[in-house]
This record gives C-alpha cells, sequence and structure tokens, in this order.
C-alpha cells in the first residue's frame, strides 16, 4: 500500500470489486457506463497529470476509484455515494483516496446545504463536516476536472455534460454555477500547469 491510496493492481480489484457489489443488489442496469466512466475519468486525469508533473499512475488509480460509492444505489438507499465512498475507503485503510471520493462531488468545501436537496441533510451535513477538516490539493482539483468529462458512453464538452448532470439529478442553479465556475477555472490552472490547452490533451468524441 501506497500512503493513503491503493496500488494500481489493488485499486483494481477494489474496483471490479465495487462492481460486483452492485451487480449483486440487482440495481445496476448501467454497468458497461459506469466501467467507460471511471475509466476515462482514469485516463484523463494520467494523460493531465504527465504534463503537469503530477504522479501519473496515482491519477489513474484516483480516477478509477472516485465513484466506488456508487457500489450502492443512491435512489433505493438514499444514501449518498460521495460520503458511501469515503467510508469505504476509510475501512480499507486508505485515506488520501476516501478524500478524494467525498472532495470530487463538491467544487467548494464550505458549500451551501441548501443547494443539494436532492441528498439527505443528514448526509450533506457530515459531508461538508469532513471537508471542512481536509484541504483540496492538485489531485482533489484533477479529478474534478476529469469527472466532467464522460457522459453516457462518451467524452463530451463541459457544457454538454453540465446539460446532462442537470436533468439526471434535478440540480439547482446554484450547483449549476458552482460547477461551471469551478470547470473554467480548473481548465485555466491547469491549462497552466501542463503549459498547453488542457484540451488537447482530451479525446472528445463529440462537441
Amino acid at each position: 500500500m501506497s500512503a493513503g491510496y491503493p496500488c494500481l493492481s489493488e485499486a483494481l480489484k477494489i474496483w471490479e470489486e465495487g462492481i460486483a457489489f452492485r451487480l449483486a443488489q440487482g440495481t445496476f442496469s448501467k454497468e458497461e457506463e459506469y466501467r467507460f466512466h471511471t475509466r476515462k475519468v482514469a485516463e484523463i486525469a494520467s494523460a493531465i497529470a504527465s504534463k503537469s508533473g503530477m504522479n501519473e499512475e496515482k491519477a489513474y488509480i484516483f480516477g478509477l476509484l472516485h465513484d466506488y460509492g456508487k457500489r450502492i444505489d443512491e435512489r433505493k438507499s438514499g444514501k449518498f455515494h460521495g460520503l458511501e465512498g469515503y467510508r469505504e475507503m476509510l475501512k480499507k485503510g486508505y485515506p488520501e483516496m476516501a478524500g478524494i471520493c467525498l472532495s470530487h462531488c463538491f467544487p467548494r468545501r464550505d458549500f451551501d446545504i441548501d443547494n443539494y436537496p436532492a441528498y439527505s441533510r443528514s448526509d450533506m451535513e457530515e459531508s461538508k463536516k469532513i471537508l471542512a477538516s481536509l484541504e483540496y490539493n492538485d489531485y482533489d482539483r484533477l479529478i474534478q476536472f476529469s469527472d466532467m468529462f464522460p457522459e453516457g458512453m462518451n467524452v463530451v464538452t463541459i457544457e454538454k455534460r453540465l446539460s446532462a448532470i442537470q436533468k439526471r439529478y434535478g440540480l439547482s442553479e446554484m450547483e449549476i454555477k458552482d460547477i461551471s465556475e469551478n470547470a473554467r477555472y480548473l481548465k485555466r490552472y491547469f491549462s497552466d500547469l501542463c503549459r498547453c490547452d488542457v484540451y488537447t490533451l482530451i479525446d472528445f468524441d463529440c462537441c
């Protein structure tokens, strides 16, 4: 085990275990879409990391497991996948990975709970309390950014991705505003780190 996150072989094992857990519940109708999404986030994160002086393998692992909390069905369980992933990764002894599972959901650590009506207030309160004890670093920012592109079975622009998730999750206008502003900031941030337009590192399927 590396400091705070699994090695690649262990990460792949955990990834498959999470998928198997969800399949066993009989509520995983989009397995291939989940596989595509998490792989693409991992690949995009790794590509950006390679140009910005970050650890490519670490970025890939964080991307692959960022949605581990979706081992549960949010709608049926009433649980928030970010918090579920955080808790499960802590149980496995991977606190840095746990932080990524939670931080990728929130552009701002001091988010307004009222802007997340789709999730239980108790989960949001606990999430906010945990995030208050964390400091976002370049890996938190990288996974937030990389997570903005895969939609369905395609890699799309941030604008198309935001439109899709707003419809799917019923996000508030403030949530969309926060995500949009964060996306613009992160594009500039990683373009500066990579010394190129970061979009040139992403293989888009459609515009």
